[in-house]
């Protein structure tokens, strides 16, 4: 009896242990999608920020983003901006919200956003931004 109860205790480890590694990589889809929109609005690399946006935010964007100072507004703005990812939380397997801070090295207070992410066609996409919270 022992060592069916040893057993069944390894197999329910390794169950865990493989949910944990899952998650995880699961979470690093999710932070890598937030990194890039970060790293493209640094860039102001406009055509790249719409291609990983998802409705409804893409459409309330889309007017700014198609602007053509709207790269230089964001190369000013976001150019020295530090990002920090505080938390990632799972809604449900196709939905996520990661809250973030943006801190624009100017002395001023930081930005926190919560980000909602969506899978779209299986690639995780900014579905909304909010800030008033």
């Amino acid at each position: 009896m022992p060592k069916r109860s040893l057993f069944i205790l390894a197999i329910l480890l390794c169950c865990f242990c493989l949910q944990i590694s899952v998650s995880q990589a699961l979470e690093q889809d999710e932070r890598q999608t937030i990194e890039n929109f970060f790293q493209y609005m640094k860039e102001g690399n406009t055509s790249d920020i719409l291609g990983i946006l998802t409705e409804p935010m893409l459409s309330k964007k889309r007017p700014f983003i198609e602007k053509k100072s709207y790269s230089l507004f964001l190369k000013k703005t976001y150019g020295n901006a530090d990002l920090y990812i505080d938390k990632i939380e799972s809604i449900d397997t196709d939905k996520s919200s990661i809250d973030v801070e943006i801190d624009f090295n100017d002395g001023g207070p930081s930005l926190k956003t919560i980000y909602i992410l969506k899978k779209d066609n299986g690639i995780w996409k900014i579905s909304e931004e909010i800030t008033d919270f």
